[in-house]
């Protein structure tokens, strides 16, 4: 499966805490996919919500557990989103998939900002294993 050449943003929704449905996600990965290509992508989430849950989150790429051999690059991933009335998270990426299901990762820009923007540290260990077995060139990750 082949995701390229997007511009994706103006996403609304009220917020949820389900990543894997009900959640603001750009791109959404689900199970079993397996030779997913994600190219020259930009997603652009900077919505506001309402909702007075504390557990919302938003991601402007998410990788289920079951996604597989994987090649990310030339990406722009931006979160911005922010809940006015509640706490939420808001990531770039979120994956729960292992480091070891990213056969690539190469030329991505990473960006969150605002109360809710967060680079929480497993995702950041992910980043950094990915970036430790070679299989990436030039990762930019922004912080606010």
């Amino acid at each position: 499966m082949t995701i390229s050449n997007n511009f994706i943003s103006k996403l609304l929704g009220d917020g949820w805490s389900t990543i894997t449905s009900d959640a603001i996600v750009g791109i959404r990965i689900l199970t079993p996919s397996t030779g997913i290509n994600i190219y020259h992508n930009t997603v652009v989430l900077n919505s506001l919500i309402s909702r007075s849950s504390t557990a919302d989150v938003s991601a402007a790429i998410y990788f289920h557990t079951g996604a597989a051999n994987i090649n990310l690059k030339n990406n722009i991933l931006i979160n911005k989103v922010e809940n006015i009335t509640g706490v939420a998270k808001a990531y770039s990426i979120f994956s729960d998939a292992p480091a070891s299901a990213f056969t690539t990762i190469d030329n991505n820009n990473y960006f969150v900002s605002g109360p809710e923007g967060v680079f929480e540290e497993f995702r950041v260990r992910l980043m950094l294993q990915i970036l430790l077995h070679g299989r990436h060139l030039q990762e930019k990750i922004y912080f606010p």
